[in-house]
This record gives C-alpha cells, structure tokens and sequence, in this order.
C-alpha cells in the first residue's frame, strides 16, 4: 500500500470521526431543545388540562379564550419537539438498554407525538363545541336543544378530526408500554392516558349527537328502565317504558308500564325460564334475557315494536342505581303531577312510595313524570351543570349501568367504539364474565351477599387450570318484600333466592368439575365458553358454586409469552363487588416482576370491568390455535324460529 492511499484512508476516517462527532453534537443539541419543548409544552397542556377540569364559568367567552391561548402555546412547543426528534425516533426507540437515561431516551418521541396529537385533538374539540355552547348558553330553554342540535351538525366536521387525532394519539401512547425511568415523564404519560379515552368519547358522541337528536330525520329510542333489587342478566327486572321521538331537536315521549297493551304471544321462553319459572310464553318484561347487550336490545325492540307498532331506531338501558347521582349532578328537580321536590336522598323512597304504595296518583307512572321532569331540568341547565351530568352518564356507562344500541351501523359503530355497547365478547386474554339472573319472583337481591376467589395455575406451554368459586348468603329480608318466591311460590318462600348462573370464560375452555348447583351443559357462546346452572338458597342460608377447568394453550396465545392478563367483566346492576385472584406457576413457570416462587395475589373490585397484568417468567409461546368456534347462534336457549315477522326480523 502507498504512502498516498494511506494517507487518504487516515484522512477519510478523520473525516468520518468528525462527522460522527458533529452528528452527535447536533443531535445532543436537538434532543436537550425536543426536551426543553417537550417539558414546556406539557407545562402548558396541564394547565389547559387545568382550566377544563374547573368547569366553572366555562361557558364564558373569556375563558374560552384563555384556554385557546394555552392549547395554541401548548401545541407549538409539542409541534417544535416533535419536529426535533422525527429524525431521530428510529435510533432513539432502540436506546432503552442504555443504564440511567435509556429509557427517557426511547421514550419520549412517542410521549411528544401523543402530547402533539391530544393537543389538537382537544383544540378540534373546542373548535366544533363553542358554537354549541353558545347556543345553549343563549338560548331560551325550549330552544336549546334544538340550536343545540343544529350547531353540532354545522361543526361535525371538527368532531370528525378530533377523533381521528385522538385515535393516532391511542396507538402513539401504546408504544409506550413500560416506565421511562423520569418521574416527570411518566406522571405526563399517566396523565395522557387517562385523558385520551375521555377525548375519544367526547369526539364520538358530539360526532354522532346530531343524528341521536333528530337533526334532519326523525330518531326513535325505547328507554328501558331496569330494577337491579330483581337481578338480571343486563341489570334488573324491566320496570317501565319510554319511548322518545326526536326530530331537529324537539322531543316527544310516551311513557308505559312493562305490561304492554296486547302483549304478543305465541313466543316460548328461554328454555331456563320454561323450566324454572311458570311462564307459558315470553314477554317484553322478561326480554332481557341474554347479557350480550346488542341481542338484548334487539329483543326489546323486537317485542316493543310488535306490540305497539312503535319501531325505534336505538335502545337504551338504564339501571334505576343510577338515578341518585343524576339528579345530584342536575340538582333536584320539581314533579309538578305529584307535587314533590326530588333529590339524591329521597329518589329512592319517593319511588316506592307512588310506584307501590296506595297515594294517588300512583303506579309506575311517577317514574315516567320523574322521567319528564329530568329532561326540564337538563335543558335548563348551565354549563358547568352538564359537564357535571356528562361525568355521571359516562361512569354509568363504563360501570355497563347505561347500555346503548343503535339500527344505525354508523351510530352502533361509534357506541362500540367507546364501549357502550354491553357486547360480550372474548378480550384476547384471559376472560371471565359472571351473569346473575334472579328466577324468583321477588326483589331479594339488595339481601344477598355475594363473594368469589379465582384460583388460576399456569404451566409452561400457557395452558391454564382454573378454579372459581362464588358464594352466596342470603340475608334476613323484610316481611313485606315484594314478590312470591321461586316457582311462583311453589318451590319456597318469597325470602329464598333462585338464581341461574351463567359464566363466561375463554373459548375453548373445557370443564372438569361442577358442584353446588344444577348443572347444565358447557356450550360455546358469544365466541366463548359458557357454563351454566341454577342455585337454590334459602332465606339465612349460604351457598357455594364452583367451577374447575381448563384453558387449552391457544385460549390467550395473541398476547406475548411473558404476559398473563385477565379481564373480569362487570355485570350491571351486580351484587358481586369484588374478586380475589390467586395467579401461580407451575413445572418452574414463575409469576410476578421479580419472577419468584411465591403465589400473587390480588383484589379486583368490581365497580367496573377490572383487569390484572402479571409478568411470566419461564412459559412459552404458544402454537397455533387449535381450537375454532363452531357455534351458530350467539345464546343456546333463544327460540329464534318464533321471531317470524318478515318485516322486523330480529
């Protein structure tokens, strides 16, 4: 080799020396400038955030301005960060087993871009919802909801953007699956993540509000109120009946009892109900059957419609647990038929006093002038009210005490998305649903207590022996309760609890053992296994039902081998508070973040749907799924050849 050549390869690799040491000059420079942006403009969405959260005085024009003014500095310097690090992500995103720093460093591409894109998607928000506002503010009370009506469909648009921003911003945070090491970024994270299913909420529901109000076409809703002291499968007894007629904002209604007029028959009951109760066909009252919301809903529509020749576009189930915290959000409201003021504390023992006792006028029809004089209330409300009794609606809603259900595919679409639908349907994880369905003509349940424990045991190819074990005591009742007991009264007294229990689990799950009820045949439903029984308690006695079975490997093969996660659905109007969990290993598979020997255990509470996420050490990933769904009818006791109006099939 020539002195030459060699002189030219010591100058070329002096070259890349200082090109690899400018480059990591700018880059330094660019990161320290994403990170000061970054904390800035976090700064500023917090205090956004901050404003929002107030509520008070927030239909005025002036805060209004002020919060514009913090998301508009907010987003340029979540804009300027993201911009600064676009170039870098790639490289960044693999620095996370670098000690001290790594894992702030392959974070916070993805936190700018989320904080970015939440950032628009609430300035979106705000864009389409002032003119709302406006006209709610400014409007006399009977024409709020129409203007209301109007503005939203003028500003869809806007609702549209935001929602697709809040969506990007969801698959942006989830890259982010583990802490970053820096508390200030990871408590930004939290705060992101439990901000942006708030926001993909509001943006679908004020995207699909003008259709649900009546804008342009008429829109039809069967309002269903349930009774959860009668527990069934989608939360209680059907006490009563609305039907809403809306259209560009004005609203008529049309209340009834339960007890339709003609009441259709010639339909057979659910083959648990023909068995255990003396029901000789099925009615609208009993329709709630199955505790997938959507074919609930349909066989409510179904049955109303029938009867009434009313057919209704949606279907909304409300749990009456949910009416307290209401009309603490509205205020008390005044119901002129029967001369009472109405609030948190008295809603309840007012109910029962004109729905069951002699006063006049009485029966179920308080509840439809209770209904009527709700809706005054809200369409005279300010603003920061309704902020108030849009958290109520959507707890309820997440708590599956509000179950929704629209004809409409766009509408059904948009309820789906943010969960409001109450379908049941495997989680891709571990999955267990427990369905109480009171079969004894009394309204016991605010006496029975109910626990459970899951007792889960993993091995290394991820199948999965599991026990579960719900118990049941029957407290002393009132003498008065109403109701005849099981069988009408032939199999026990109106004190004692007949219960038909369903539970869900993955599907594919085979069952080794039943005892302390009735069993009935394991079956595949709704895409998952079902097992099912019916459980008799007499009055100041328990009981015990347990379940032992199996998950075969592929039950939760889409999740990654190291993680075990289990869903517990909530059923609405549930006695069933809470779940312990007991999660171990077996054949040296491990369970825990540190990996040891030891069972972990866990509390789930129940007041929502709850999930548990549990590291695994020494399970594989599991094959391919041997294991198909052959089922052909979502519930296995529908006699679905009795639905035969050609022109309204279920």
């Amino acid at each position: 080799m020539t002195r030459g050549v060699i002189h030219r390869a010591i100058a070329a690799l002096l070259v890349c020396v200082a090109l690899t040491v400018s480059g990591a000059v700018v880059a330094a420079h660019q990161l320290l400038d994403a990170r000061d942006s970054l904390v800035r403009g976090s700064h500023d969405l917090e205090s956004a955030r901050s404003l929002v959260l107030a509520g008070h005085g927030f239909e005025r024009a002036a805060q209004r301005s002020e919060l514009r003014v913090e998301l508009a500095r907010a987003r340029s310097e979540l804009g300027r960060a993201r911009a600064d690090l676009a170039s870098w992500a790639p490289v960044l995103a693999h620095l996370s087993w670098l000690p001290s720093f790594g894992g702030e460093l392959a974070a916070i591409s993805p936190a700018a871009n989320t904080a970015y894109l939440t950032t628009r998607s609430v300035e979106d928000l705000l864009n389409g919802a002032e003119p709302a506002l406006d006209a709610w503010t400014q409007e006399r009370a009977g024409n709020r909801l129409r203007s209301l009506a109007k503005m939203l469909a003028v500003r869809h648009s806007s609702f549209r953007h935001a929602l697709v921003d809040a969506n990007a911003a969801a698959a942006s945070i989830a890259l982010l699956s583990r802490p970053s090491g820096n508390p200030a970024l990871d408590a930004g994270v939290h705060r992101l993540r439990t901000m942006i299913p708030l926001l993909r909420a509001a943006a679908t529901w004020l995207a699909v509000a003008p259709a649900l109000l009546g804008e342009g076409r008429r829109s039809r809703v069967l309002l269903v109120l349930q009774n959860p002291a009668e527990l069934r499968a989608t939360g209680g007894f059907i006490g009563a009946l609305e039907y809403v007629q809306l259209h560009n904002g004005s609203a008529q209604a049309v209340f009834s009892d339960s007890a339709l007029p003609r009441e259709v028959g010639g339909i057979a009951t659910p083959l648990p109900e023909a068995l255990y109760t003396p029901e000789g066909q099925w009615l609208l009252r009993d329709s709630n059957w199955s505790p997938d919301f959507p074919l609930t809903a349909r066989l409510e529509r179904w049955f109303y419609g029938e009867d009434t020749n009313r057919w209704v576009d949606g279907v909304v189930d409300i749990v009456d647990t949910v009416a307290p915290s209401l009309i603490a959000a509205t205020g008390p409201v005044y119901v002129p038929d029967y001369h009472v003021r109405i609030t948190a504390g008295n809603v309840f023992a007012l109910s029962q006093r004109y729905v069951h006792g002699p006063a006049a006028p009485s029966g179920k029809a308080f509840l439809g002038a209770l209904l009527r004089s709700i809706a005054r209330r809200l369409a005279s409300l300010p603003t920061a009210r309704l902020l108030a009794v849009a958290h109520v609606l959507a707890d309820a809603v997440s708590r599956h005490d509000i179950l929704l259900y629209d004809t409409n595919p766009a509408v059904e679409s948009a309820i789906s998305s943010v969960s409001a639908d109450g379908a049941l349907r495997p989680t891709g994880g571990d999955f267990l649903a427990v369905v109480d369905d009171n079969r004894s003509y009394n309204k016991l349940n605010p006496y029975v207590r109910e626990t459970a424990s899951l007792q889960v045991r993993i091995a290394p190819d991820r199948s999965e022996e599991a026990v579960l074990s719900l118990h049941y005591a029957v407290a002393a009742s009132p003498a008065d309760l109403e109701g005849m007991g099981p069988g009408a009264g032939m199999w026990g007294s109106k004190h004692d609890y007949q219960d038909f229990l369903r539970v869900y689990v993955p599907p594919g799950a085979r069952l080794l053992a039943e005892r302390g009820l009735d069993r009935w045949a394991p079956v595949q439903a709704y895409s998952l296994t079902q097992f099912a029984g019916r459980l008799l308690v007499r009055a100041g006695r328990q009981a015990t039902a347990e379940f032992r079975y199996v998950l075969p490997p592929d039950a939760w093969s889409s999740l990654h081998p190291a993680v075990y996660r289990l869903t517990v659905r909530r059923q609405p109007g549930a006695d069933l508070q809470a779940i312990s969990v007991t999660i171990a290993g077996s054949d040296g598979v491990r369970v825990g973040v540190f990996g040891a020997g030891m069972p972990l255990r866990a509390v789930l509470q129940l007041g929502h749907d709850a999930s548990l996420v549990v590291p695994l050490h020494g399970a594989r990933l599991a094959g391919q799924s041997v294991f198909s769904d052959t089922s052909r009818q979502p519930d296995p006791y529908l006699p679905y050849s009795d639905f035969r109006d050609p022109r309204h099939p279920l």
